[in-house]
């Protein structure tokens, strides 16, 4: 009895790893493409992101006080971002970190976007 139990828990278990296993590959799948589709986003906006090639995502403004400005707008919105000032960061890369993961909806990401519009043009960055 003992060995028939054992087998189904096993069993089971193997389930469930495997069932887990196909969740997480969708999940980070998702993950990349919502990485790439931002930077891809954002550069085309103009912004400067560097090297980024991760769901992490700065976006360097270099002016602290315009940094500051576009992260309330962000905030005021209901987005939040990490600001990264000085002495955190040399006043040339006063920039704003973006994180993104697999559960966020497109919906999420294109309202990000119109907030990321939204900022560029009324703070002047960039320009």
């Amino acid at each position: 009895m003992k060995n028939k139990v054992l087998i189904g828990v096993v069993i089971a278990l193997a389930l469930a790893v495997g069932i887990l296993a196909w969740i997480q590959a969708g999940r980070v799948a998702r993950l990349e493409a919502n990485g790439k589709r931002m930077r891809t986003e954002l550069r085309a906006m103009g912004y400067n992101i560097g090297p980024s090639e991760t769901p992490i995502i700065p976006i360097v403004i270099g002016d602290q006080f315009k940094t500051l400005k576009a992260w309330k707008v962000f905030f005021d919105e209901g987005i939040y971002a990490n600001v990264a000032l000085p002495p955190a960061v040399t006043p040339e890369f006063s920039c704003l970190r973006t994180s993104y993961m697999a559960t966020h909806t497109d919906a999420q990401l294109d309202r990000v976007l119109d907030v990321f519009d939204k900022v560029k043009h009324q703070i002047h960055i960039g320009e």
